[in-house]
């Protein structure tokens, strides 16, 4: 097919044009994408941000703890608002609150400035081998700060909740390592006398907190 001058210039301008849209797209795609690997890892970094937690709005469902009845328990020996904040943490977490106590009771009876003798640190008993990737991902630095602490093993559990399907399996995950709660799976063997404990002290906050409302 042959073309006039004209023609040809109108057809090169058209094409001039597209490719000029094309650039323009491309880069605002990218920029698009760029802004949401930044928020998403802000909101990471973020997650349950102790330094003002009741107007942190990375986790939304913190706006609406009063929708969830929080009622402070004087048997658990700890500030109304740090319960307040492990309630809200577990709330939005989707972890039962009372699994939560019943795990912070077994691991450290609530004892915030707890070092074990094998490196776990705080309420949760954070070992130190896992430090260095909560420091990264949650930007704790202080591990006996029983909010930051709070922080840590929130994620840790919220993360393994999401690949095992029992609770059993996750106190394994958490108190073997997934390596040794494995080793033991492999062995038919899916109980514990931790997790014994930990579900025994679940239960009875359970009933208390049913018995506060």
């Amino acid at each position: 097919m042959i073309y006039s001058n004209r023609t040809k210039e109108q057809i090169l301008k058209r094409v001039y044009i597209l490719v000029i849209i094309g650039v323009v797209v491309g880069m605002a795609i990218g920029a698009g994408a760029m802004y949401l690997v930044k928020v998403n890892g802000t909101q990471i970094a973020n997650y349950g941000d102790s330094s003002n937690w009741r107007s942190n709005a990375a986790i939304k469902k913190w706006e609406s703890a009063e929708k969830y009845k929080f009622k402070k328990l004087d048997s658990v020996g700890l500030s109304g608002d740090l319960q307040e904040f492990i309630y809200c943490m577990s709330n939005s977490s989707g972890i039962d609150y009372a699994f939560t106590l019943g795990l912070i009771k077994t691991e450290s009876d609530f004892t915030d400035n707890l070092v074990s003798d094998t490196y776990d640190y705080g309420l949760f008993q954070i070992n130190t081998v896992n430090h260095e990737k909560l420091q990264k991902a949650l930007k704790i630095n202080d591990f006996l700060n029983p909010y930051e602490n709070t922080r840590g093993a929130m994620y840790v559990l919220s993360h393994l909740f999401k690949k095992y399907e029992s609770p059993e399996k996750v106190l394994m995950a958490y108190n073997l390592g997934e390596t040794g709660a494995k080793t033991l799976w492999n062995k038919g063997v899916y109980e514990t006398p931790y997790v014994i404990k930990v579900m025994n002290n679940a239960k009875q906050f359970a009933n208390e907190l049913k018995g506060s409302k």
